[in-house]
């Protein structure tokens, strides 16, 4: 069988264990595929001694490929039956026809979806329809989210939001290098997770790079 990606394990704190997933994922038609594979990520992940297992932007999906897809259904089944948390990507229709929100879904090891985190500064519409199979329209969320986990409370963020200079803080703004760190310490946050989603030069595959690190730290 072809090696479609790694499973990479960095220690949150001692004795958790963090899997970064980096896998060469499906596209488009074909990106249902992604389900199976990511649940093997997570046998794998949990075998290697992981509590929680991270997954790039978008992935499983749905991202570039039809809407009608049962990855994420999926995944929660199997982080139950492992017994770990996982952060998973996704899109989900928005408000307005022909629109959308990235989502970073986070879901505990009962299987229950404990966060539905909405990217709040999306790309621009044409690096937008670059990675999501031609769309555009991408509604920025409202609000930066934290989550209380048995490994500490957690703050989500999605790909480039890390470097912004610009985040939401309490009811306004704040403006400097690394303000969505700051904002996500504000709200408790000793935690930061924030999966990142970078094509490959073929356009068909995906390759993910992930942060986490102590919410505040540069």
């Amino acid at each position: 069988m072809k090696d479609r990606g790694t499973a990479r394990s960095r220690v949150a704190r001692p004795g958790v264990k963090v899997a970064a997933i980096q896998p060469a994922a499906f596209a488009g038609e074909e990106e249902h595929r992604n389900a199976e594979q990511a649940c093997a990520f997570i046998d794998s992940a949990a075998n290697a001694g992981a509590a929680y297992v991270v997954f790039p932007e978008g992935y499983p999906g749905p991202y570039s490929g039809p809407m009608e897809n049962d990855a994420l259904q999926r995944v929660r089944e199997r982080a139950r039956a492992r017994r770990v948390w996982v952060s998973a990507g996704c899109l989900e229709r928005g408000s307005l026809p022909g629109t959308y929100h990235i989502l970073h879904v986070l879901i505990d090891d009962a299987g229950e979806v404990r966060a539905r985190y909405r990217r709040v500064q999306p790309n621009h519409p044409v690096f937008n329809a670059y990675l999501m199979g031609g769309r555009h329209h991408v509604l920025p969320g409202d609000e930066l989210v934290t989550v209380d986990a048995p490994f500490g409370r957690i703050g989500l963020l999605i790909c480039s939001e890390l470097f912004v200079v610009q985040s939401l803080i309490g009811n306004g703004y704040v403006d400097c290098d690394f303000a969505a760190l700051l904002a996500l310490e504000a709200k408790g946050a000793r935690l930061a997770i924030e999966p990142e989603n970078l094509a490959l030069s073929d356009g068909l595959e995906g390759k993910t790079e992930l942060t986490a690190g102590r919410a505040g730290a540069a």
